[in-house]
């Protein structure tokens, strides 16, 4: 994105060197003037030629880390259409308490843990157990008579391990100890992800302020840079007003750039702390 900008100053720059050039023919400008616009054309190209080599490096570090035998067609980005729209902080809030990975696995985790006391705690509990039981037979009971009879069994019992009954009563405190400490965590976790919420909205209302802004600085560095060039053309500014005009419009630009870079990193930066990143996959 930064190398449009500085591909569309390295154009006005030979413009104006063309016209310098001309003036500087007809007397009309001095040595220096001319000097003054071809560095700073060699200036932009030379950090156009930086950038483009820095992008060559990114594609093959992406190459190397998808490992992929080619090189993948990256498209521009229309950063110029971004959406800048933002929901209510507290619907972020209440997705990124839905979809948090870290949160969900804490959750079972601790379902697991009341589990695990609730049986610990059944073993340290008297056990009573009783059984019924229905009979159709000849027991042989009645000597005088040879038929089957109906009866009944039941039985109750009680089942108390008093000799390790301390030994089971630490295991029970520890097990709460345990699930007392998960849930600190999960409160504590839940703290850390509203913040990291909150955080990065902020951050994209502070950015989305700073792009609006600058918005109308590039307005109106091009229209400050048009006047100076008809003034210059009519011989009413001199080369030093349009080499500030094009250096100013050139910096704002590439500001505005920056700024929408920023907004997209921490639109990503939200995707990750709402657990919006891999809902896809995780439905699948």
């Amino acid at each position: 994105m930064q190398q449009s900008v500085l591909e569309q100053a390295v154009q006005r720059a030979d413009h104006h060197l063309e016209k310098v050039r001309s003036f500087y023919r007809a007397e009309q400008a001095t040595a220096f003037d001319t000097l003054e616009v071809a560095n700073r054309k060699l200036l932009l190209q030379s950090q156009l030629e930086k950038l483009r080599d820095l992008h060559s490096i990114l594609i093959s570090k992406l190459v190397h880390l998808l490992n992929l035998e080619y090189t993948p067609e990256i498209p521009e980005m229309p950063v110029e259409d971004a959406d800048l729209t933002l929901l209510d902080l507290s619907e972020y809030q209440s997705v990124a308490t839905s979809n948090r990975p870290e949160l969900r696995q804490i959750a079972f985790t601790q379902r697991g843990q009341s589990f695990r006391v609730k049986a610990l705690e059944s073993a340290y509990f008297p056990q009573l157990y009783a059984g019924a039981s229905y009979h159709r037979a000849k027991p042989g009971v009645n000597f005088f008579k040879d038929e089957w009879m109906n009866y009944y069994t039941v039985g109750l019992s009680l089942r108390w391990s008093l000799w390790n009954w301390k030994q089971d009563q630490r295991q029970v405190e520890k097990a709460r100890l345990d699930y007392e400490r998960l849930d600190l965590q999960s409160r504590q976790l839940m703290l850390d992800v509203r913040q990291q919420v909150t955080e990065t909205f902020q951050q994209l209302q502070a950015i989305r302020r700073q792009i609006e802004l600058q918005r109308q600085l590039v307005i109106q560095e091009r229209e400050r840079y048009r006047i100076t060039k008809e003034n210059y053309e009519q011989a009413y500014a001199t080369s030093l007003d349009l080499s500030t005009a094009e250096n100013t419009l050139t910096s704002a630009e590439l500001t505005l750039k920056q700024n929408h870079v920023e907004w997209l990193q921490y639109r990503l930066q939200l995707q990750f702390a709402t657990g919006k990143i891999g809902e896809r996959s995780r439905g699948n």
